[in-house]
This record gives C-alpha cells, structure tokens and sequence, in this order.
C-alpha cells in the first residue's frame, strides 16, 4: 500500500459489503495523541527472527475451538479487500490516489510484522462495526487552544460529512492520550450544529488520557511529562502549555464534559479511562506513573477507570484476540454495544410511547385518567343551586371601578368580592364566568363553586384540580410529563398536596400559550380547612409578587364576609357589599328591577288589575335592603296567597319582611309535620343531593314499615310533587335531585347543640307551630336517621355482589337498585356521627357487615372498594381493621376477644391503629391502644402512628399516642420523623407538641433534610420560628449543599429569610454547585428576597461552579425587577460565566427584548462571544427571534460578526430555517 498524508479519516472496516447498510450497527473512530499515528498508535510487532532471518510467530492462542495465528489476520485483509474491491479507504480530505493510510506506520516499513488491531481483530469480534482512524498533525507554531479549537472543527466537518445519510447511526470514539482532550472539545463544539455528533456519541474510551490536573500541579506540568506528545521543546505548541489561557482551556473542557455526563438525557454515555501505564526507568530504579490515577478520574458516577500492563505508548497496542489488554478493551466494547442495543429498544419504545400520547391527545377527553382531574363532576351541577342571570342585573358590578382595575390589569391580581347571603353572590359570579369574560384566544376562563351539599366539593384542592382539567382540556401542551404524572398519581390525595397542585397552575400560567388565565372561585366560605387558610396564603403572595410579569393569573373570589383576607394586604383587592354601604345602592337598584320583572310575571299569570298590581310592586320595592334570596322566597310565598283574589292588598301587606320569617312562613303551612321532618332530616345528613328514586326508597324505610321491593318504589313524579307538599319552597328539585333552597335554610334549621341520649321513646318529636322549627334539627339525629335507612339498604337479601358486580360504576345507583350506592359509600359514616342515638338492633346489624359473613360476597363492600374509598391488598382485612377504618368504637368495644388479637397485624397495609389515626377516629384510637396495640409499628412504607397523626395536624391523637409511649423520632423509609411531616405541611402547633415531646429537631432524612429544612415547602414562618427556637441547626446542608436560608430564598419565603438571618444563617455559604442564597433567588425572580440579601452584604459579584453570577440567572430567568436591582447595586453587567456566557447573551437567548434594552442601557457590550464564538446577536438569529434581530441591529450590534464554525447570522438563519430572520437579513444587503 502506497504511503498518505496521514490526515483525516480513513476507513479500516466497513461493517459490511455497503458503507452505509442497516447491519451497520455502530461507528467507531480513534483519535491518536498529538505526538501519534492513526496506524503506528494502534499497532503491535508478533514476530521475532531466528538466526536464518524466517519470521515465526511470538505466540499461538487458542480462540474456540481453533488457534489463532497471524496470518488469520492477513487473510481477514485480503478476504475484506476482496469483498469491498478495495484497499483500506481514504475518507475526508485525504486524497483518493497514492493516499491510502500508511500501513508501515512511522515505525517500519514491513507491514507483516505488526498487528493493526483495530482492522484485524475488531473485524472479527464487531463484524458489524465500521471503523474509521482519524489523523492529522498539530501545528507547532500555534498554542495547544489554537490547535484544540482547528483540529476539533476539522475532526466534526470530516465526520459529519462521511456520515451523510446516516447521521443517526451511534459512534464510540478510542482516542489516545491528548487525543481525548480533542475528543471532548468536539463534543462540546458539536452542540453548534444541527448534525450534532454530540447527539448520537454513545460512548468514549480513554487510553491514557488526563482528565484533571493533580493536586497542586498545573496543566503544564501535568502535560509535559507526556512523552512523544511533542516533537520538540522550543515551539509554541510546547512553549504555551504553561500560560494561564491554556490552564483556562483545559479547565473548561474538563468541566463541559463533566457536565454533559451530569445531565439526565447523558446517563447512558459509556465513558471508560484506561490507565496505569508507567515509565520504565532505568535498571534497579523506580517507576513512576505518567499520568496519576487521580488524573485519570472524571468526576461522574457514570465514568469508569481501569488499569491495563503496559507503558504509555504501548498501552493501546494488542498482538492478539488473548491479550489480556484486548481482553478487556473487548468487554467494555461489549458494554457499550449492549447499552446502544438498549437505547434503541429504548427508542423505539419512546416513539410507539409518543404515538400513543399524540393519539391520547388527540382523544384525551374521552380518556379513562383525564375524568380524575374532575375532583368532583362541578360542571353538571352548575345548574342545580344557582339560578342563571336576570337580564339586567350585575351591570352595577361590571361599572365598578375594582372590578375594572382587576380586569385590565396586565399582572398577577386578585379581587375578593364579599357579601350576606342572598346578595347573589352566586349568580354574579357565573354571569362572569359564562357571559362576560368566557374563554377565548387570548384569555381561558376557568369557573368553580363550593357547594356545602356536596361533601366532594368542599375541598380546595379539590378545586384546583378542577381548574386544572379546565386548562388541560383546552392547553394540554401547557402541562409537562412531571405535572401530568403529579396529578394522574396523586389526585386522590389533595388534601395533602394543595402545594403540588398550586405550583402546577403556576407554571402553566407562565407559558406563553396563555395570554391571561381567569380563576373564578364562588363561595369560598363553604370550602373546607386546612385547604381554605393554605389558598388564602397562597393568593396573598402570589399578589404580593403580582410585579413579576411572567404570571398573568387573575383570581375572582366571592364568600360571605366573615373570611379573613386581610392577608391579602391590599385595598384594591377587597369589595365587600352592604346594603348600608354605597357600593350597595348600584346593586339593590338591579334587585328591585328583578322584583319588577317577577312581579310582572305573577300579574300576568294571576290577572291582577292595575291597582293591585301596582300596589304588589310597591309593597316589594318598599323593603329597604332586599336580597334576591328574599325575593324568590316572597315570590313563591306570593304566588300561593294570589290563588284567592279576596283581601289581596291585605295579603300582600302581610308577605315576610326577611328571609327567616319567610322560612318560618313556608314550615308553619306544613300538614303532615312527621314527614317534613323526616325528609328534611335525611336532606340534612346526605353527603350529596340525593335523587328522587333514592329519596322515594329512603322514605319507604321507617319504623313499622317494610322495604318495599325495588320495582314497587313510588313513581319519580308523584315523589316530586309529594316532597313539594311537603316542604314548599324550603327545598328546590333540579334535575331530578333535591336541595335545600340556600344554605340559610340549613343554618335555620340546625342546631350546634347535639343531643347524646338515644332515640329509644315514642315521643312525637314533630313541632306544630313555625317557632319549633328553628334550630331543632340536631345532626346526630339526622345521621342516626340515615344511617338506618342506609343498613337497611345494604343488608337486604335480593341485592348480591355476585348477581350485580357489572352495574356498580354508575354515578348515583347500582342500576335497579335504587340508593345502593350512597348506602355502601356512606353509611358508616353516618352511623359514626350518629354515634350514641343508635338502637341495639342498628348496632347488631352493623357488626353483622363486619362479621357474619365473608366480605368478598358482601355487595355494598364491593361498590365502597370500586368508589376507591379502601384498597384491599393480598392481606384480607380484618373485622378490626374495618372497624378502626370506619372509625366505628361500638363495633370494635362488641367484637369478640378473638377479634382483638388482630390489633397488631397489618389489613391492606397499615395496622388497625393506623388506619383509626389516618382517619382521625380518637375514640377508636383510644380503644385500640388500651386493646394493646403498639403504637411504634410501621406501615409498609415505614410510617408509623405518630406520621399520620402529624399530616393530620390532630393534636389530641398526637397527645394520645405520646402518652401512650410513642417514639417521637421514628422514622419512615425515607428517614423522616414526624416532626418533618408537620413541618413540611406547615403546622405550627404540630410543631411546638413534638418539640416538647421530645422529637429531635436535627434528624436527617435520606435527602439530608431536617424538619427545618422540610419547613421550606410550606412556606410557613411561624414553623421555621418555633423550629430555631427549639433548637434547630440553621447551618445544616441537605445532600444537595442547601442550608435552609437557600431554600428560602429559592421559593421566595421572604419572611423566613429575614428571621433566619436574624438568627445569624449565613449569606456566604455555597452548595455543591457554588451558590449562595442570593444566586437562588435571583434565579427564581425573587424580587424582595433579592433586595433583602443584598441590603445585608451578599457579594453580587461571585459565581457559582459554572462561574455565573446572579445578574446572568436573574437574566435568564427573565426578571426583569431582579436585573434592575442587581445592576442599580453595582453587578458586573459584562461578566462572562466558563461557558462566556453575559447576561446579555442569555436574555438574547431566552427572548426578552424589555431586558435586554435595559441592559443595553446599562453598557452591556454586544460584542462579547461565548464558547462558541456567539454575540448576543448571532443567539437570536440562530433560534428565529426577528424583533430581538432588529432590536439589537438597531442598538449597535455587528451584523458581520462570525460564530468559531465561520457562520454568520445569515448563516445560521439559513441553517435552521428561520425564513423571516433570513428575508430580513438579506434585505439589508
């Protein structure tokens, strides 16, 4: 073979007959040192010579079953040769005649004497391997940087162009010595191109390379004990490895690489590092290693280190398939061959997975997971309390000059609207939501009302979630993988996790998707704690950081005025409505033009005259303060008195002045009052509405009365009409369900006095007169009520799991089964309120679901497990455990003995007193523990009693359990205590019992989190206040290096910072990736914490691991508040990170043309290049932003301006498509 250049890349082995076939499985490319050989490198002599001059074998090894020799090696050439119908193959810039590599290497000329193992082994381990050697020859006169940066660029253009066609297929480089180092600073140079080599590298293999310089060495040092890497000793190759440009260079390749090893997307990169090579001395003497194994090591857990025989130079040569080092280098090719098979898998997989999610997108709607979003069906009941808008009415609310200011705001703001009941708060609220700001283009409107009649629409985050599904189903692109799996896994428990949920919505109202999203919240007094007090918070700071432009999230929030909001802290936020005040007289203006309307309706329909019905008008219109609630009842109540026209003006005279006397007015008219009372009764406990088949089979329930059988039930019309006899306006039927006219009426009728001796007489209970009325309806009697009715339900004979199993998954009934439903989901609960007014033979019926036969054939059992109200897992549960469940203390003080010898074993997971502490059942627990249950056991996942007790927030179980000898510091599978549970749920006094009890405020979990540090979740001060006193380190670092003043600072806790650092936490410390307090919040846009920090000394200047400072997070965070403090205080507008990066050049990047003029303004220079050789110019034409282009042409900037690669803006417009960019460009030629 004729002799080359030697420069470029050659193909040693094509993997089969076509270069680019599909058995082609992987390219590998070696990379010789600077002082190298793309043949001489990887070769090694097998002959020696007997005295005659015949050249014999070093070595026979067997291979199998046969023994390999030589000359198999020569005649895998020739048989290749023969195949492809050419020598070895010049690709490149290598020319095609008289430039084949030279097989003689620099060593010999005889090319039998050496086997060039990368063509004569690797052919028959990796027939399906294409292996190319790369050569070329460091220019002497130029720095080791000027070389590292020429010979990285020709290296990437060769190989991009040699792999035209077939850009996808996977590479592992073999480089040698400074061969790495180019190796890495391609890869890092490759991220530039849209062909990027970097993408498909699936592993590097190191011989002899140093990674890092040893301790206490420079570069230099380090580089010149290389032998053979430099030809001589008085050139500038050799001459600038000691300048500080070179110590920078390398430095920064070492960190980029360690960087792309660390990212998620990288964590299969094969990365191996043969070392251990050593130089021979002379006789007697020591050697000592070349390159020392601490620089030999890469600072990532996915980069291997091993050591092969051999010096230096012959540390990558290989006589035979048995030599022990090819041995080992065959096994980590393997590897990487196995890791590239699994990527495929892999991405395959990922693309059947991403079809699948196009397809799930398309049809998401009709999904099975995308109705759990729904924390309850809100939307169908939007119907059934509220009446819709009269025409007209709430004009005096869209003319308000907050509500105006809330709806032309272009930031974060929050408008609470606050009124008595009956002001139509309700009403006013949907007409907002459906009518005047529905959703459109530019702004999504999203709408939910609590609703005490419902018991799954009490919770906020049960409301958010809701919010959540309206936003998905019109923006599911908004929604991250993260947030998606967050709610699909854990939608089920939202009252622990208001924070997830909140954060989510958050960042779905940051994209840019979304011009505005409209949150309106009806009735937020009717929701439940501890959800409402966290949503109050949370709508306070987020107004409180209302300046941060990203957010555009508008809340409307209508309760009665008793909610405490002062939190909110604004006097723009607050409209609270009486009929004193003069925010009040728009709106009673539009009630009395309501009442003119329905009055209108009644003359009509009446056929009143003109006297009477003028007279009717003013008698209404006469009232000083109406509400509408006051109307619809006077209406109804004025509706009845028209039906006889005698005395009519005297009738009217006497209509109710307000709404209890209305209430009392409808109740007095009450014939059958035992009836009303029943049904009221039932209305009362229900835990939701319940339908008219469900209502008509409750009433046929009674003392003395016997089931009826299912097809027997009072037909639907006759319930309706007979409930109306009976109740009158009290209650109102939609949609075939039954309410309570408005929450008043609940209020009138219940009283907070509950009465604790059992029903077991026969007096009559039924008022006659409307004054008994009035507060004489005591819950636990409601719920002794329908908790009978719901046992008698489940336990009749003709209802069987096996004969129903298909129709449980209705929404109200198993079909035929007419309150099947309700009764298996409720009626323990029922029974436990009712607790202390039960009868013996309910008791005995109720322990009868627990004990009489096998629960797996019992069906109210089987539609409580599909509702997901208990998980049955491979344990069967005990009738103990279902008592402490069910939290039901008669049932467990009856079981029989041998039903308490289950007190420690674990049913579905958790003991009995777990699952008693988890439901909050303190009477149970109490029991329970005298029954000798051990309060210390574990669940599975760890916790113990004391862990539910502290996410409960119950201070009486707590104290229970502690003074029944519970560890206060156990721990769950995670390592946390207790104490990190009611610290990350934000619960104070939670906080300050443990702490008395003895838990220990330093306790690390398994992420290195004390309580302390877990209080940075919720946000709450007094938590981080009680913690410091009781003797928390504030000095603690997690695993991440976060001390709990990072932490704060991150999320914004402003409050918390200011008491930390009252406690002396200090500003300067770093974590592992250098950064202090004031680099995580500028990099979250913490405005307020920012100033904070600064005010007390934090250096504005420093930077992180990466060398970034705050200005350059803050810019690409794009904060623009957080840019203007951060230069105002003296920051380093110009300041370039390891990557060259300038907050310029990130704000540029990211997009932000507000930023960027004002860093402009402040001096930033447009000229500065990062690694890539990139301005603040070059970014934005890169990525297509055509108004920062012009932004930044007309600030000054270079338009002629060349990236390392020689591209210009133009260049690089035309590269990756960006038609406008480039049409612009073109025109200013």
């Amino acid at each position: 073979m004729t002799h080359s250049s030697n420069v470029g890349l050659t193909c040693l082995l094509n993997g089969g007959e076509n270069p680019k076939a599909e058995c082609c499985s992987l390219n590998v490319v070696l990379v010789h040192g600077f002082g190298g050989h793309p043949k001489s490198t990887w070769s090694k002599s097998t002959l020696s010579t007997k005295q005659d001059g015949q050249r014999v074998p070093d070595e026979t090894q067997t291979r199998g079953r046969r023994r390999y020799r030589f000359h198999d090696a020569e005649r895998l050439k020739n048989k290749q040769a023969n195949a492809q119908g050419t020598a070895i193959v010049p690709i490149g810039n290598a020319s095609a005649e008289g430039s084949q590599l030279n097989l003689a290497g620099s060593a010999s000329s005889d090319t039998s004497s050496k086997v060039f193992w990368p063509h004569d082994l690797l052919g028959l381990d990796f027939p399906s391997v294409r292996v190319m050697a790369y050569g070329y020859q460091p220019d002497q006169e130029e720095s080791l940087q000027a070389n590292l940066l020429s010979l990285s660029n020709h290296l990437l253009s060769t190989l991009e162009s040699e792999r035209r066609g077939v850009a996808g297929r996977p590479i592992v480089f073999i480089a040698h010595s400074l061969g790495g180092i180019l190796v890495k600073k391609a890869l890092d140079l490759s991220r530039l191109s849209t062909a990027s080599i970097r993408n498909v590298t699936k592993g590097v293999i190191f011989f002899g390379t140093p990674h890092c310089k040893p301790h206490g060495k420079s570069w230099g040092e380090l580089l010149k004990r290389i032998p053979g890497e430099f030809v001589a000793t008085n050139t500038t190759l050799f001459t600038t490895l000691d300048s500080q440009l070179n110590e920078e260079e390398l430095e920064a390749i070492r960190d980029v690489f360690e960087k792309m090893l660390s990212r998620p997307s990288n964590k299969k990169l094969f990365v191996v590092t043969f070392t251990g090579a050593v130089v021979g001395g002379p006789a007697g003497s020591t050697s000592c290693p070349v390159i020392p194994v601490e620089s030999a090591r890469i600072n990532s857990s996915w980069a291997k280190t091993r050591t092969l025989e051999g010096t230096h130079e012959t540390m990558c040569e290989f006589s035979s398939p048995s030599d022990p080092n090819y041995q080992l280098l065959k096994v980590e090719l393997l590897l990487a061959l196995q890791i590239i098979d699994d990527g495929k898998r892999k991405k395959e997989k990922q693309k059947l997975e991403r079809k699948d999610r196009d397809m799930q997108k398309q049809f998401l709607v009709q999904g099975e997971w995308f109705p759990k979003l729904l924390a309850c069906p809100y939307w169908e009941r939007k119907d059934e309390p509220n009446p819709p808008q009269t025409e007209g009415t709430c004009e005096w609310f869209l003319d308000h000059a907050l509500y105006k200011y809330w709806r032309n705001s272009y930031t974060a703001n929050i408008l609470c609207v606050s009124a008595d009941p009956g002001y139509g708060k309700s009403v006013l609220a949907r007409h907002v939501a459906e009518n005047v700001l529905p959703s459109n283009k530019s702004r999504l409107t999203c709408y939910f009302f609590f609703n005490n009649d419902y018991s799954d629409q009490k919770s906020v985050t049960g409301a958010l979630l809701c919010i959540l599904h309206q936003v998905f189903k019109d923006f599911p692109a908004d929604f991250s993988p993260k947030a998606l799996q967050t709610i699909i896994k854990n939608y089920e428990k939202t009252l622990e996790l208001f924070h997830n949920f909140w954060d989510i919505l958050l960042s779905v109202a940051e994209r840019r998707k979304i011009k505005e999203v409209l949150c309106i919240l009806d009735a937020l007094d009717e929701s439940s704690e501890p959800g409402r007090g966290q949503f109050i918070k949370a709508l306070g700071k987020l107004h409180s950081q209302s300046r941060i432009k990203a957010v555009r999230l508008k809340f409307l929030v209508t309760s009665r005025p008793y909610l405490d909001t002062s939190s909110l802290g604004h006097q723009r936020v607050n409209l609270h409505l009486s009929g004193e005040s003069d925010r009040g007289v728009g709106r009673i203006s539009e009630v009395k033009f309501a009442i003119q309307q329905k009055a209108g309706t009644l003359i009509q329909k009446h056929r009143l005259g003109p006297e009477d019905g003028d007279f009717l008008i003013a008698e209404l219109c006469r009232h000083p303060y109406p509400t509408y609630l006051w109307v619809y009842l006077v209406m109804e109540e004025a509706d009845n008195i028209l039906l006889n026209k005698e005395n009519i003006q005297l009738k009217i005279q006497k209509l109710p002045q307000t709404v209890e006397e209305a209430y009392k007015n409808i109740l007095a008219k009450v014939g059958d009052a035992e009836s009303t009372r029943r049904v009221l009764h039932i209305i009362l406990a229900a835990q939701r509405p319940l339908t008219l088949k469900e209502m008509s089979f409750a009433l046929a329930i009674g003392p003395g009365h016997k089931p009826p059988g299912d097809n027997k039930l009072v037909p639907e019309a006759k319930v309706c009409n007979d409930i109306q006899d009976l109740c009158g306006a009290f209650v109102r039927i939609v949609n075939s369900k039954i309410y309570l006219v408005h929450q008043t009426a609940r209020e009138f009728l219940v009283s907070s006095h509950e009465p604790v001796q059992p029903l077991d007489t026969n007096d009559d209970i039924s008022p006659t007169s409307s004054s008994q009325w009035k507060s004489t309806f005591k819950p636990q009697e409601s719920h002794q009520i329908l908790a009978e009715i719901c046992l008698e339900r489940i336990t009749l004979s003709d209802c069987r799991l096996d004969q129903h199993q298909d129709n449980m998954e209705t929404s109200h009934d198993v079909k035929g089964y007419p309150l099947m439903s309700y009764a298996s989901q409720h009626w323990a609960e029922h029974f436990r309120k009712g607790d202390g007014m039960h009868k013996a033979s309910i008791i005995k019926t109720a322990m009868d679901c627990f004990t009489a036969r096998p629960l797996a054939s019992q069906a109210w059992f089987g539609i409580h497990q599909t509702a997901g109200n208990f998980y049955v897992g491979p344990d069967k549960p005990t009738a103990l455990a279902l008592a402490a469940y069910f939290g039901l203390g008669v049932v467990v003080e009856r079981l029989p003995k041998d039903a308490l010898d289950t007190v420690n074993e674990r049913s579905s997971g958790l003991t009995p007193l777990q699952w008693a502490v988890r439901g909050g059942h303190r009477g149970v627990v109490q029991q329970l523990i005298a029954a000798g249950a051990d309060v210390d056991l574990r669940a599975e996942d760890g916790r113990a009693a004391l862990h539910f007790a502290a996410e409960r927030n119950d201070r009486v179980l707590m104290q229970q359990l502690v003074a029944a000898g519970a560890n206060t510091n156990t721990h769950d599978m995670l390592k946390r205590t207790a104490l990190h549970l009611a610290a990350g749920k934000g619960h104070p006094d939670m906080v300050q019992q443990l702490l008395a009890a003895g838990a220990a405020a330093n306790i690390q979990d398994i992420h290195g989190k004390t309580a302390l540090l877990s209080a940075m979740d919720s946000g709450n001060s007094v938590v981080v206040q009680r913690l410091v006193a009781g003797g928390s380190d504030i000095g603690i670092q997690d695993t991440m290096g976060q001390t709990a003043l990072q932490r704060a600072a991150k999320r914004g806790h402003i409050d918390i910072v200011q008491l930390l650092m009252g406690a002396g936490a200090d500003i300067r410390v770093r974590d592992k990736e250098g950064q202090t307090a004031l680099h995580h919040a500028a990099s979250q846009g913490r405005e307020a914490v920012v100033r904070q920090l600064i005010a007390a000394g934090s250096d504005i200047r420093t930077g992180d691991r990466r060398d970034r400072t705050p200005l350059e997070l803050a810019a690409r965070k794009r904060s623009g508040e957080v840019v203007q403090l951060l230069v105002g205080a003296g920051a380093e507008i110009n300041h370039q990170d390891r990557d060259g990066n300038t907050a310029l050049i990130w704000v540029a990047r990211e997009v932000d043309n507000d930023i960027m003029q004002q860093l402009i303004g402040a001096g930033a220079d447009m000229g500065l290049r990062d690694r890539c050789g990139r301005t603040a110019f070059l970014w934005p034409a890169s990525l297509g932003h055509l108004a920062t282009v012009q932004q930044l042409l007309a600030a000054g900037a270079d338009a002629s301006v060349r990236d390392q690669g020689g591209r210009t803006a133009l260049d690089l417009a035309v590269a990756n498509s960006r038609v406008g960019v480039e049409q612009f460009l073109k025109s200013m030629d």
